[in-house]
């Protein structure tokens, strides 16, 4: 919505307070409502104002400011329009501010992440900026900042990206990649700072109030009396004042602090064998292999990258899906990879606080989920019609027997928006050994 058009919806929203619209602005402004998801937003706000202040003024007499005007029963709406424009005026700009800030860190991908907000994934897989703490209970989750560098969180663990090259870690451990010298950051405890001067390196900020650094790769400047640059190998524990012990890293302990970066883009071709079955949506949905949200899925011949794809739209649903369940037997231990390709269409593109989800759901002998991994991309803003790419590695847990891909729109329950699949794949990666 531009500043022209932003102007234009709070003159209809004034003129509707005030009881002034006429048949023309009326049918203007459903159509505006009807079409425009930023003014529905706009026109929420507005009448929560309208009626607080009704509720408010209502308890008193109307006083006319000008004593030959003739007093309506609408008296009071005027001034509530006045103060409403006044505030969705100061609520819009906090909002353009909020979304005009890029976020710090994009989350890319989650295991079994259990989040002490349950909104919490879906605000920062929509790129909105929290400089509130984050706080992970249990799983893991895996984030990229702006330039560059990749920070996992292990829960339980509280986090804040507050700054661009800064990442503050209140309670728990972060593994932190910095792959180019443009990437670098600081991480930032309660008991000191620890400065990147290196590639890969490990924070954790314990209940005892302490904080212990390792240095998997590189090395870092830990600014604590006596510590000073740690390189590949070592690690130390420091509380507030003092070094409390430098030691060296076993190879075990160095291999239990290096996370398998599950969001890494991984390539699909020439890997291994799709485990999938038409993985291009050839046939007619849904069928006995490709399952899902019937009434949200669309077979949609020729809109595919080199054929036919598959429409997810959202009607409603909170998570409309697609998946395909594969036996795998015994593969414990082994990496597998799934990616697809995804399109937001023209005629019915994915909206604020929409994007596309690819999961794997590692799948128990009764066929019950026990654990999975997932990323999220494809949100509003990038060109429509255009398909991109998405990958996602995962390490299979002990106990699985199956495993199901799933391709999902994140609708936040709208009735409009809608994501196009195409060429779907799931590789378990010994198979490009064999």
């Amino acid at each position: 919505m531009t500043a022209e058009q932003r102007k234009r919806v709070f003159e209809l929203f004034t003129a509707h307070a005030a009881d002034s619209l006429t048949p023309d602005e009326h049918a203007e402004l459903q159509e505006t409502l009807r079409r425009d998801a930023e003014a529905r937003r706009l026109w929420f706000v507005h009448q929560d104002v309208e009626m607080g202040l009704h509720a408010h003024l209502s308890a008193e007499p109307v006083v006319a400011l000008n004593p030959a005007a003739k007093p309506t029963r609408y008296g009071w709406r005027p001034l509530a329009a006045a103060v409403a424009l006044v505030l969705m005026g100061g609520l819009w700009f906090g909002l353009e501010r909020t979304k005009a800030a890029a976020p710090f860190a994009t989350l890319m991908a989650t295991t079994n992440a259990r989040w002490s907000d349950p909104n919490v994934e879906l605000a920062l897989s929509s790129g909105e900026r929290i400089a509130s703490a984050l706080r992970l209970e249990s799983g893991r989750a895996e984030f990229q900042m702006v330039d560059g560098a990749t920070v996992v969180i292990e829960g339980p663990a509280s986090v804040r990206f507050g700054e661009r090259k800064v990442v503050f870690v209140d309670q728990g451990r972060v593994f932190c990649k910095c792959p180019t010298p443009e990437s670098r950051l600081s991480v930032i405890t309660p008991q000191t700072k620890v400065v990147v001067l290196g590639t890969e390196f490990s924070v954790e900020a314990r209940a005892d109030e302490s904080t212990r650094v390792a240095v998997l790769s590189g090395k870092v400047d830990v600014k604590s009396p006596n510590a000073g640059v740690l390189t590949a190998g070592e690690a130390v524990d420091v509380r507030r004042s003092s070094v409390v012990r430098l030691q060296p890293l076993t190879p075990d302990e160095m291999a239990a602090l290096m996370p398998r970066v599950v969001s890494a883009q991984t390539a699909h071709e020439g890997a291994g064998q799709n485990r999938l079955t038409d993985p291009g949506f050839e046939k007619p949905l849904p069928y006995a292999l490709w399952r899902g949200t019937d009434d949200c899925l669309e077979h949609a011949p020729s809109i595919g990258r080199s054929g036919n794809a598959v429409r997810i739209r959202a009607r409603g649903k909170h998570y409309p899906l697609v998946k395909q369940r594969v036996e795998t037997g015994e593969i414990a231990g082994k990496v597998v990879q799934a990616s697809v390709w995804a399109m937001s269409p023209a005629d019915d593109p994915i909206s604020e606080r929409q994007f596309a989800v690819i999961k794997i759901a590692f799948l128990d002998s009764e066929g019950r989920e026990f654990a999975c991994s997932t990323r999220h991309f494809l949100h509003e803003g990038l060109p429509r019609g255009l398909y991109v790419s998405a990958q996602l590695a995962a390490q299979v847990p002990a106990g699985t027997r199956k495993i199901e891909v799933q391709l999902m729109l994140a609708a936040s329950r709208g009735t409009t928006g809608s994501v196009c699949f195409d060429d779907a794949s799931l590789v378990v990666a010994a198979d490009a050994a064999k």
